[in-house]
């Protein structure tokens, strides 16, 4: 314990340090603008300027002081340097280990006297109380602006000796009952805060907070959770006051809310404990109202000004939510109610038109979010969430909000999430029960389908150009809509009628490619429309995994009876794929797609080959693959020359020597000289008319 008291210590001590320094910091600079030609030793003289100095007399150097910045005099003011270690040490430091010292020194005093003076209890509390009050009264008779640090440490000292004795009294001696030492910590505190505020002084405050926060731990270690909360209300209240008297300390107030958040929390959590719902109201309310007396002075939409109502707000809720955990109804329906009551500030305000009113509805619009997510479930929770984007985006419509839009936009965001999250939207628990368009999927998406739809006319009707890019959002919300139901819907129609027929698993993952691309497409002409790079982005890896499943999906394809070449479902995934990687190529103005595209196609003559030689048709035709690749690679050569297509003609370069390099080494093994006829046959075929077309065309081609 006498470690933690000293770790304290040190820590006031580094941050008055700091104040102190800062306080020196502007104190130097205020007297530079005086008196910029004493800062500055490269200045040139007043004679050069034709401008006198100013003459200041010895006593008048003595007064150059700003409010409460300390005295400088003109010969000091060069050794900047010097000057802050000088009053780092000599003003703040020193004065606070000697007063730690003191106190430390009466501790030990009182040990060795101990064997040859009995002191009771009673006696070294009394003297305890006595040190502090001896320290408190001695701080503040000092009224020179000059003692102002030494008059902080003997104020932090003594009310740290009153909290310390507090805890020994109720905790070690066991003199006072946990009453008792409560109601003494709170008039020590009360006294600390109104002495912080007399005084201006932060040292003050950091005692009070740090004694404020250790003192029920201390004092009641078996305190109830009402009585901690009550506490720490309390202190809250306190800072509030506080900080509203003193508006540039607003930082007060974010931590102790912070705090007292973490410790509740953390009891809840941990304790598995609960407490009644009022005390996070009440802390709420407090919060609240300070926040509602401030805008009366300062009104603004600054999100830094408006931060504490946010943390305020979402306090409240994340207590709610441990306080309800298995009755989410009733949070939910809380979380209205406080949603109503900002509903209520908003209309107030509006009527006034002097105050901002966009925290108050913003907040409302979120718990109106949260509240409608907890309070209902299924189909309700969707509807009403759609019914409430809808009314949004009619009032930002009908009264010209524009930054309502946003809010609509969230809400049907959330909604998406709800959806998808929703049972028997994504697979069926029973197939078996599915029922094609009459089933719950359709009943979950028509309703934000709606919405979204006439979310988006209504913003396109109002012609705002600056509502573009939300109106294209709202575009890319209609069309995932769409697009995620007619993926659930033909999938469950697969897997329940088809699955005889051919591979559920690859039709099911085409059908999804294919749609996929589709859905890149429309991102692609929402990120040109929307100008929004994030839409670009999400439309190339749409696109990309789009083609890369179809590509195992075809590759992976295990004909289920009798393969036919061409005429099969694979085929059709591939040459997709082709068709994609060429539109792909055409936006991004990319080579790489373009070399996909006819990889892709060789891919499929070569899995199409294999599986038809696999069938046994015909027999003794290893050698067709080879003869194929030839095929292939000389008709995107020949293409490539005529086209004057650097990508066909690279291709097929490397494909035709990936067959030549097959003929012989794979090819020539034990196979009859027919076969090798055909195969160089066909090989020395196929490099001649490229050859020949290369040489013939390819200079008139280039000009």
């Amino acid at each position: 314990m006498g470690l933690a008291i000293f770790v304290l210590f040190v820590w006031l001590i580094i941050i008055q340090c700091q104040l102190n320094k800062l306080s020196d910091t502007v104190n130097k600079n205020t007297i530079k603008n005086l008196y910029p030609e004493t800062m500055y030793e490269n200045s040139q003289p007043a004679e050069q300027n034709d401008v006198p100095a100013p003459s200041v007399s010895d006593n008048e150097t003595n007064e150059i002081t700003d409010n409460n910045l300390q005295t400088v005099s003109d010969e000091q003011l060069p050794k900047t340097k010097f000057l802050d270690f000088e009053t780092t040490f000599l003003g703040n430091i020193f004065n606070k280990i000697g007063a730690i010292a003191l106190v430390i020194s009466c501790i030990v005093f009182i040990k060795i006297i101990s064997p040859y003076v009995i002191f009771t209890p009673a006696m070294k509390i009394s003297l305890g109380y006595i040190a502090a009050i001896i320290l408190i009264i001695s701080g503040c008779k000092m009224t020179d602006e000059k003692m102002k640090g030494y008059k902080e440490s003997l104020l932090g000292t003594g009310f740290s000796v009153a909290f310390i004795t507090t805890y020994c009294a109720s905790a070690l001696f066991h003199l006072f009952n946990p009453l008792l030492s409560t109601v003494l910590a709170i008039l020590i505190l009360g006294t600390v805060y109104y002495v912080a505020d007399k005084q201006k002084t932060l040292s003050m405050i950091i005692i009070a907070l740090i004694a404020g926060y250790i003192n029920p731990i201390f004092i009641n270690a078996h305190a109830s959770n009402e009585f901690l909360f009550g506490y720490y209300i309390f202190l809250n209240l306190l800072s509030v006051i506080y900080v509203y008297r003193n508006p540039h300390r607003d930082y007060i107030n974010f931590v102790n809310l912070s705090l007292t958040f973490i410790i509740l929390s953390c009891i809840l959590l941990f304790q598995e404990s609960t407490i009644n719902i009022l005390y996070p109201l009440i802390l709420w309310l407090v919060y609240l109202i300070y926040d509602v007396l401030r805008k009366e002075k300062i009104s603004s939409d600054n999100i830094k000004d408006n931060i504490l109502n946010w943390i305020n707000l979402g306090i409240l809720t994340l207590l709610t939510l441990l306080i309800f955990k298995e009755q989410k109804i009733y949070a939910g329906s809380l979380v209205l109610f406080v949603g109503l009551l900002y509903a209520g500030l908003v209309v107030r305000y509006v009527k006034q038109k002097t105050v901002s009113y966009k925290p108050y509805l913003y907040s409302s619009l979120i718990l109106l979010l949260i509240g409608t997510y907890l309070s209902l479930d299924g189909i309700w929770r969707i509807g009403l969430l759609s019914l409430e984007s809808l009314a949004i985006s009619a009032a930002a419509f009908r009264y010209n909000l524009n930054y309502l839009c946003k809010w609509s936009f969230s809400f049907l965001f959330a909604v998406i999430t709800v959806v998808l999250c929703s049972e028997n939207v994504v697979y069926f628990n029973n197939i078996q029960e599915y029922t094609p368009i009459f089933n719950i999927r359709t009943a979950y998406f028509i309703f934000p389908l709606i919405s979204a739809f006439i979310s988006y006319k209504l913003l396109l009707k109002s012609n705002n150009s600056e509502l573009n890019k939300i109106i294209e959002l709202f575009r890319f919300l209609l069309i995932s809509f769409v697009y995620l139901y007619f993926v659930f819907e033909i999938n469950s129609l697969i897997y329940k009628y088809c699955s005889k027929l051919f591979d559920k698993d690859f039709v099911s993952l085409m059908i999804v490619s294919i749609l996929g691309f589709k859905y890149a497409s429309q991102m692609k002409s929402i990120g040109n429309k929307a100008e929004l790079k994030l839409f670009d982005i999400g439309a190339y890896l749409t696109g990309l995994i789009s083609l890369n499943t179809l590509l195992v999906a075809g590759f992976e394809y295990v004909p289920i009876q009798h393969f036919l070449p061409v005429i099969n479902i694979r085929f059709v995934a591939f040459l997709t794929a082709i068709v994609c990687s060429a539109l792909f190529a055409r936006w991004t103005k990319l080579d790489a797609f373009k070399y996909l595209a006819v990889i892709l196609g060789f891919v499929l003559v070569h899995v199409e080959t294999r599986d038809f030689i696999n069938a046994g048709i015909i027999s003794n035709i290893d050698y067709l693959l080879t003869v194929m690749w030839l095929v292939y690679s000389g008709i995107i050569t020949t293409i490539g020359i005529f086209k004057n297509k650097k990508y066909l003609k690279i291709t097929g370069i490397w494909i035709s020597i990936a067959a030549i390099l097959r003929i012989f080494i794979y090819d020539l093994v034990d196979t009859d000289m027919i076969y090798k006829l055909v195969a160089f046959m066909t090989l020395g075929a196929v490099l001649m008319i490229i050859s020949y077309f290369y040489n013939k065309y390819n200079n008139t081609v280039q000009k």
